[in-house]
């Protein structure tokens, strides 16, 4: 299985919260993937709710 690639926005975001917010090392990392997941889960809530509303119109 292959490593999993960040893009740069992430990594430059992650370093900014451990230099210059003082966070440990491993907390940016959990809010980056949090962040990651919650918009992932908005995206799949906003389609579902997308087709209720098609499927409700007919």
């Amino acid at each position: 299985m292959s490593k999993p690639r960040f893009p740069e926005e992430f990594k430059i975001e992650a370093v900014k919260q451990v230099t210059e917010r003082g966070y440990p090392v491993a907390e940016p990392a959990d809010h980056q993937a949090e962040i990651r997941r919650l918009k992932a889960e908005l995206k799949r809530v906003t389609e579902e709710r997308d087709i209720l509303k098609k499927a409700a119109a007919y």
